[in-house]
């Protein structure tokens, strides 16, 4: 338990964290960064290395710690550089990880969608997070990614060519399979039940999480219609569930901008 590893996945046992483990073990510069792997027991978490089916070149270092213990998290924390965090319900679960964090001077990572704890997250712990010198990245998955760095790409393309252009609306569609994870449907019932209403309705206000106010969005259509450039087929697709969480983080990275600070999502 001495030992300080680059990354460190919290959950590496549950859905999500398998397919980090599985992603960083068949990185090709693997060679280059050090791993540990998170469970309660290390026996689960041996089976899931050994369930993985690949050729693992150097195991990880397994650390074992309840993280629902605030002593026992602040030690596998402080083991790592970066901290990769995928136990959830964050609202509930994820505020022991921050601190630790915080405390240790440790980089942060997560998927969370949870809106009302990123909003909280931001109120009470930003300061404390910029003081630290460390970064603390919410909503880091497939999901999210394409939709916030979406409209930043083609803003700074269209603005390359000329300063005063604006982008418009546009539809994009991708072909997407699979499901909800245990995981995932946790969080959605945890926030159902624990988080308090007015904090709800609170978090679902257009620039929640923005420190600049800008023009309400449209509301999202359920089915959308757009026509293939490549076969000039017409396509119809579903509203992306995860929008209802995007917009908030797009609209959070256009009020940063707008602050003036020279890079989106900066320190929460």
């Amino acid at each position: 338990m001495d030992s300080t590893v680059d990354i460190i996945v919290l959950g590496s046992t549950g859905f999500t964290g398998r397919l980090i483990v599985r992603y960083l073990l068949q990185h090709d510069e693997y060679n280059g960064f050090t791993l540990g792997v998170h469970g309660r027991d290390k026996v689960k978490v041996q089976s899931m290395l050994d369930g993985l089916g690949i050729n693992i070149r150097a195991p990880p270092i397994i650390f074992i710690a309840d993280i629902t213990d605030q002593s026992q998290v602040d030690d596998v924390v402080s083991k790592a550089k970066v901290v990769i965090n995928t136990c959830g319900p964050y609202w509930t679960m994820g505020d022991r990880v921050i601190a630790a964090c915080i405390r240790n001077k440790r980089h942060y990572l997560d998927l969370a969608g949870d809106i009302c704890w990123i909003r909280k997250l931001i109120q009470e712990q930003s300061e404390a997070a910029k003081a630290a010198g460390i970064y603390i990245v919410h909503c880091c998955a497939f999901n999210t990614l394409p939709s916030e760095l979406g409209p930043y790409l083609a803003n700074k393309t269209v603005k390359a060519f000329s300063s005063n252009a604006q982008l418009g609306e546009s539809v994009s569609i991708f072909k997407m399979k699979g499901g909800i994870s245990y995981g995932t449907l946790n969080s959605v019932m945890s926030a159902m039940e624990t988080v308090p209403r007015d904090i709800l309705k609170a978090a679902a206000r257009d620039f929640c999480i923005s420190p600049v106010v800008g023009k309400p969005y449209p509301r999202p259509k359920l089915w959308y219609k757009t026509r293939d450039p490549e076969t000039s087929q017409n396509r119809i697709g579903m509203v992306l569930p995860m929008s209802v969480v995007n917009k908030f983080l797009v609209q959070r990275d256009w009020g940063l901008f707008e602050q003036g600070l020279s890079s989106s999502r900066t320190l929460l």
